[in-house]
C-alpha cells in the first residue's frame, strides 16, 4: 500500500509540475497582451466550482486551502518569468516559524529568491 501512494504521490508532483508550465506559458501571453496576472474573479470562480462540484472525499477547507496554494504558486511563477528583477529583493515573513511561515518561506526559496528573512510574530 505504501508503495502504492508514494506512486500516487510522484503522480501528483508531477502533475502540478505540468499545470506549472502551462501557467508559465499563459503569463508569457498575458505579458505579451498588456493583462493583469491576477484575476480575483477567476480565482473566485474556480474555488466556488471546484467545491460546489466537490465529488470526491475532500473537505471544503482541504479544496479551498490546495487551491489558493495553487493559485499562489502561479502567481509567483508568472511574476518570475515575467519580471526576474525580483530575485535579488529582500522578503521578510513575519510569523516565519510557524507552519503557513515556513510553507512561504520554501516556497521563495524554491523560486529562486535568495533574501528571505523570517520575523517571529508576538501576542
Amino acid at each position: 500500500m505504501k508503495k502504492k501512494i508514494d506512486c500516487i504521490d510522484n503522480e501528483i508532483l508531477y502533475l502540478l509540475n505540468e499545470r506549472i508550465l502551462i501557467v508559465k506559458e499563459i503569463g508569457l501571453i498575458k505579458q505579451e497582451n498588456k493583462l493583469s496576472l491576477y484575476n480575483k474573479e477567476r480565482e473566485n470562480n474556480i474555488l466556488k466550482n471546484k467545491i460546489i462540484n466537490n465529488k470526491y472525499n475532500l473537505s471544503d477547507d482541504f479544496i479551498f486551502n490546495l487551491y489558493k496554494l495553487l493559485f499562489f504558486e502561479s502567481y509567483i511563477n508568472e511574476k518570475l518569468l515575467i519580471n526576474k528583477k525580483y530575485l535579488n529583493k529582500n522578503i521578510t515573513i513575519i510569523g516565519g516559524s510557524g507552519s503557513m511561515g515556513k510553507l512561504f518561506l520554501n516556497l521563495f526559496k524554491n523560486n529562486g529568491f535568495k533574501n528571505l528573512y523570517s520575523i517571529n510574530s508576538k501576542n
